[in-house]
């Protein structure tokens, strides 16, 4: 980082504020007068300063007769935006050099912000949000920019600021017309670079040599101006030039700002393929059109190779920073602020909380991580961001709000984001969890979001964020992985053998990358722990078992009948089909002992497998209720009869919290540290399984006395608060 010690001190309490101009004198009827009003209520002695480009219109005997405040310089000719600003830099006096565009109107308020932004010695620039004279069009700038090399392409983009958000962002670059500059740092940078003349780049190559020599650049978004989109240079040229330059411009930037090796490489081995991606990918006029345009910015760039390799050379001798650095600080508030200074150890911790379904209280798996939230509510700030499903889940929400700092909610759009002809990423989790807009949005969230930790719930989610976390303090809690539910799939058939090969070799892939980008894996039980580290054994892994809510839920008295429980949330497979398993393969085992037994299936979601299951004799189909403490108090067994999948059986835990022992699969009792015999029973197949129950249904005293253990191992083992409890210890370990 810069010694700023060596630096004089600069004034923020006042600007040169200049204004370049080119015939805009309509657009200065409406840009001064409301310059004026921000400048008298800001109340600093600020200089105005219009920069004239050889304006052929009356703009200059206008500013003389309506706004004698303003000084003026006069170029005789139009020079362009770089070589109009580079000429005029000498008339500005204060440290702080604030740029407008013509077409621009500002806030009221918008100087106060932008000045206190460069408070902090490292500050470079700053920029104010952006708002489109129609309000009704799509914002295509906002001031919230950042950029991203797509295989040797440099895209960039405006993401949309939260209305709630008040303090400084960081950000890519500081639009050149509506943004405020140190002068000194501005002027040994050279100001604009003249490669990038007339228009477009100069001012992001600017931020970004700014940004590689340590010092920062920031968004103010309470700052505010509305700009008429490309209200000079559309009068100045046509669309087809205008095209033509902001690509060349593209391609420059590039070749000379980024300077480690791999954007290197891939901007330039990777020209020819990328000419044809642009003009393919672009719309609005035939193929041949775009093609000739992609290849016309090309070419224009050989003239100013000379001066492509001396920028380069120099960008690169005073840079501080790396490309991937600077990506990584310009697009993350959390990453910034870590680079300032060493976090220290804080008792209340700001928590980013990302699910891919809202937690549920007393609802299928989703309520461990409404407990969870319960509980680490009342000792951090949480903020929550979740996606809805159902229509029900509004509800919900007003049940999670008491105990997060923030609650945002988004319905899942269904809209596929990227062709993946690879098939990379699973189809499901690619047609229903890609969507830009949720995207962009969790983008957004992820870079302005002040935050010591990020938790990532549900590979849904984390497929969601992948690629935009790179940096963060970041835990993503494995519910179940992908790919040990695939290695169990029943199946028959040679043929739907093999495709799960094939699906298990693709899961295995995606969730390998996947999981790397996290800083930590939480597991819900030591057997998915154990299977992930198969294939990445450099992950780092803890082990933190859902709790069971036992301050809510009141132990059942000792079980009567022969009545069994099955809970189930029917829209997750394999439940369906250990449900189905249980009722054709088991069940009637059970009947032949013990004839008036029956089993109530209880879930959300019946398939029509399931409701057909209901024709069975002793089998009755509950469906879906509110709570389940009359369902336990009426069995004398509870089952979990699961042949697939991973994770942590919640419903075994509750079971043990109403104290109701169960009869389980080994899937169905992976992760519960209990004893076969002593808190449950374990049964391997259909005939262990049968013969489990028709034991217990017959030795009351034995089942009591496991009712007993079982409400007891929950309480020693697996309560809400031991699950805060092991939540803070792993995130202590991240904060260190």
């Amino acid at each position: 980082e810069e010694e700023v010690g060596e630096r004089a001190p600069r004034r923020t309490d006042t600007a040169s504020i200049m204004i370049l101009n080119w015939n805009g004198r309509d657009f200065l009827a409406r840009l001064l007068p409301s310059l004026r009003k921000a400048v008298q209520q800001h109340g600093g002695e600020h200089q105005i300063i219009l920069i004239d480009n050889g304006s052929e219109d009356d703009s200059i005997d206008f500013v003389r007769a309506e706004f004698p405040e303003v000084e003026l310089v006069c170029h005789d000719t139009n020079h362009g935006f770089v070589e109009g600003y580079n000429l005029a830099w000498s008339a500005a006096t204060r440290d702080i050099v604030v740029l407008l565009n013509n077409d621009m109107v500002v806030d009221e308020g918008f100087l106060g912000p932008l000045l206190s932004g460069f408070e902090d010695p490292r500050t470079f620039a700053v920029s104010s949000q952006i708002f489109l004279a129609d309000s009704d069009a799509r914002r295509v700038e906002t001031g919230l920019t950042g950029g991203r090399l797509d295989f040797g392409v440099f895209k960039v983009h405006h993401d949309e600021p939260d209305e709630h958000l008040t303090e400084l962002v960081p950000v890519l670059w500081a639009g050149g017309g509506s943004a405020a500059f140190d002068r000194r740092r501005l002027q040994e940078l050279g100001g604009f670079d003249k490669l990038f003349a007339p228009f477009y780049f100069e001012d992001t190559s600017l931020s970004y040599q700014a940004w590689k020599r340590g010092w920062n650049v920031l968004l103010a978004p309470t700052s505010k101006v509305v700009h008429e989109h490309q209200g000079s240079t559309s009068r100045l040229m046509s669309p087809q030039t205008i095209a033509r330059i902001q690509r060349r411009n593209q391609h420059l930037f590039v070749w000379s700002n980024l300077t480690d090796l791999g954007p290197t490489l891939a901007s330039s081995l990777l020209l020819p393929l990328n000419v044809a991606r642009l003009a393919l990918g672009n719309r609005g006029t035939t193929l041949w059109t775009r093609a000739w345009l992609e290849t016309c910015a090309v070419l224009s760039t050989l003239p100013r190779l000379p001066s492509i390799l001396s920028s380069r050379a120099r960008n690169a001798k005073s840079a501080r920073r790396s490309d991937a650095e600077v990506f990584d600080l310009a697009h993350s508030l959390h990453r910034l602020e870590r680079s300032r200074v060493k976090t220290p150890r804080k008792a209340r911790l700001d928590l980013l909380m990302l699910a891919a379904r809202v937690p549920r209280q007393g609802v299928d798996g989703s309520w461990g991580l409404f407990e969870q939230i319960r509980v680490l509510g009342r000792r951090h700030r949480i903020t929550l961001f979740t996606l809805m499903d159902v229509p029900d889940d509004r509800r919900h929400l007003d049940a999670l709000r008491p105990y997060v700092h923030r609650l945002e909610a988004h319905v899942i759009h269904r809209e596929v984001d990227t062709l993946d002809l690879h098939h990379k990423t699973p189809e499901r989790l690619r047609r229903y969890y890609s969507a830009p807009k949720i995207r962009q949005r969790v983008s957004t969230l992820l870079r302005c979001e002040r935050f010591d930790l990020l938790q990532v719930d549900y590979l849904e989610m984390a497929s969601l964020v992948s690629g935009l976390i790179h940096g963060l303090r970041s835990v993503h809690v494995v519910h179940e992985p992908m790919f040990r539910a695939v290695e169990l799939r029943q199946l028959g058939g040679l043929i739907p053998r093999m495709l799960r090969y094939l699906r298990l070799a693709q899961a295995i892939n995606f969730e390998v990358r996947l999981y790397r980008q996290f800083a930590k894996l939480v597991c819900l039980s030591s057997k998915d722990a154990e299977h992930i580290q198969q294939w990445l054994p450099q992950a780092s892994m803890s082990v933190n078992p859902i709790g069971a809510d036992v301050e809510r839920i009141v132990p059942c008295a000792p079980s009567t009948g022969h009545t069994l429980l099955s809970v189930a949330n029917f829209g997750h497979p394999p439940n369906v089909d250990g449900t189905i398993w249980f009722v054709n393969r088991v069940f009637p085992r059970v009947r032949a002992e013990v004839p008036n037994v029956t089993v109530r299936l209880v879930g959300r979601g019946p398939t029509d497998d399931i409701v057909a299951l209901a024709e069975n004799p002793g089998v009755e189909l509950v469906g879906y209720v509110e709570d389940l403490g009359p369902e336990m108090e009426a069995c004398a067994l509870t089952l979990a009869a699961v042949r697939e999948g991973g994770g942590l059986r919640t419903k075994v835990l509750e079971s043990f919290a109403y104290g109701r022992t169960a009869v389980v699969t080994p899937i169905g009792a992976a992760g519960i540290v209990a004893e076969d015999g002593v808190e449950f029973r374990i049964g391997v197949d259909e005939r262990e399984t049968a013969d489990a129950i028709v034991e217990l249904l017959h030795d009351d005293e034995k089942r009591h006395a496991m009712e007993e253990s079982a409400r007891e191992l929950v309480l020693l083992n697996y309560t809400n608060e031991l699950m805060a409890d092991r939540s803070e210890v792993i995130f202590g370990e991240l904060m260190t």
